[in-house]
């Protein structure tokens, strides 16, 4: 199923070459944001009666919105890690019978991007893959477990699954991610010990054969390697601003001020 492009960002006229430390720090800051945002809405959906026993199990697919297109070498990396399901349908439908602007405000956390190079992309991937989209599916179903129908959303009951549940889940992604990374190899490095015969003959012979391609992640998994360990050291022990309990509130209330009576 296509992505449905939501808009709300725009791509650079000119893109440095490498990832900028800056870029990556910002990426996870987005990350961590847009999961205090995600969880709410469950929560307000919760509230609200729009989720119902039987219907209520957590899960994630593919991505489904987008806010922009990034380019081959430069792609848009998703922040939050993957789109989250309930009952087998995309979060924002839940609402969209209700209220088709809270369906749009809670497509905006899931569909958020960072315009960042391949090899960024290429470690988000692994984070996804080891971890993360596990993660958001647990403390989605712990939300889902303990806000209760027409009862007002539970502050501290969220941030305690995003401090406890869901950021402790994203480290230990970041952790698994690395490992693989560090474990695959990279084809212009030859596998080779330094007390084998004629080494120095095999690697001036690798040096003259071997390609490099940009649009080819392993030929740069070391720079994967890097990125993992960047934002794994950027989130640790970082809770987001707007995780604060008023912050939760407040978005909380924005949402719910979407509903009609």
């Amino acid at each position: 199923m296509p992505r449905e492009m939501i808009g709300g960002a725009q791509n650079p006229s000119f893109i440095l070459a490498g990832f900028q430390i800056h870029e990556i720090e910002s990426h996870i800051t987005g990350r961590n944001e847009a999961a205090v945002q995600v969880l709410t809405g469950v929560a307000v959906l919760k509230s609200l009666g729009l989720i119902h026993a039987g219907q209520d199990r957590a899960g994630h697919r593919g991505a489904a919105y987008q806010d922009a297109k990034g380019t081959t070498l430069n792609p848009r990396a998703h922040r939050f890690p993957c789109n989250a399901t309930i009952g087998g349908r995309n979060v924002p439908d839940l609402a969209h019978a209700r209220s088709p602007m809270l369906a749009a405000a809670l497509k905006l956390p899931f569909a958020g991007t960072d315009l960042l190079p391949l090899i960024a992309n290429y470690a988000d991937g692994l984070f996804e893959a080891n971890g993360a989209c596990d993660a958001v599916v647990g403390a989605i179903q712990k939300v889902l477990d303990s806000q209760s129908a027409a009862q007002p959303v539970n502050v501290q009951m969220m941030r305690d699954v995003l401090t406890q549940h869901l950021l402790p889940g994203f480290l230990n992604a970041y952790d698994a991610a690395l490992s693989k990374a560090q474990g695959k190899d990279n084809p212009n490095v030859p596998s080779f010990s330094i007390t084998d015969p004629g080494i120095v003959d095999t690697l001036n012979a690798r040096s003259m054969t071997m390609q490099y391609a940009q649009n080819r992640p392993k030929h740069n998994i070391e720079g994967a390697a890097d990125v993992l360990v960047l934002e794994k050291n950027m989130a640790a022990g970082s809770v987001p601003v707007n995780a604060a309990p008023g912050a939760i509130q407040a978005y909380a209330a924005q949402l719910l001020a979407m509903v009609s009576p």
